[in-house]
């Protein structure tokens, strides 16, 4: 009989490499015994911890929530911070974030998938993840330019940050070869920081 270590090893290894497949392929391509091929364990393994392909895709989304998430001390850190300073350190770090997202990190590459083609699951992502980041930065943003978090600008400032950021990862390739003097401006980080925080900032004060 297995320790409680090897249990949560086990369960750990499932998780893992469910996800990868989960990331890969998506919830319906997968079945339990590609995940039980691919981690190494027998289906009842997968069972007893999980009881369903359903159960461990949540535990899977979960997983990569936790992990991706601001830690309670990172956002009571931003708080403190002068909102323009907290602004222009979440925009670094996110930047970052996505210049090193290759597809190596399956965590990523689910919460994507997850966006593209929704399951059960989209509304924890969006309750667990996406809300409280995005509540986070409209608050940063809200006291910048001094009107409420839930004020609609405010919101839509957000938003287009994310949009900004994002569309540097997802079409950086696109970008370099249509718009090449613009890639040559924002080789910089900080150049590209300040263009993004000023653009943010003029979308809330409208």
């Amino acid at each position: 009989m297995g320790t409680p270590k090897d249990s949560i090893k086990t369960k750990a290894k499932i998780i893992s490499k469910a996800g990868i497949l989960f990331a890969q392929q998506g919830f319906k391509a997968v079945t339990v015994r590609d995940i039980a091929k691919k981690s190494g364990t027998p289906l009842s393994a997968i069972n007893y911890h999980f009881r369903s392909k359903d159960g461990l895709y949540k535990k899977v989304l979960l997983t990569a929530i936790e992990k991706l998430s601001m830690s309670a001390e990172e956002e009571l850190e931003l708080q403190n911070m002068p909102p323009e300073d907290a602004a222009k350190n979440i925009i670094r770090e996110w930047l970052r974030e996505e210049m090193c997202f290759d597809g190596s990190k399956w965590e990523d590459d689910i919460l994507l998938r997850e966006l593209l083609s929704p399951t059960e699951g989209t509304e924890e992502l969006v309750e667990q993840y996406y809300k409280p980041f995005l509540l986070l930065l409209s608050e940063v943003i809200g006291k910048i330019v001094n009107k409420p978090a839930d004020d609609v600008q405010i919101q839509f400032a957000s938003l287009s940050l994310a949009s900004l950021v994002d569309s540097f990862n997802l079409y950086g390739k696109v970008i370099n070869k249509a718009m090449p003097k613009l890639t040559e401006q924002i080789k910089d980080e900080d150049r590209q920081v300040d263009k993004i925080y000023q653009t943010v900032v003029a979308i809330a004060a409208l």
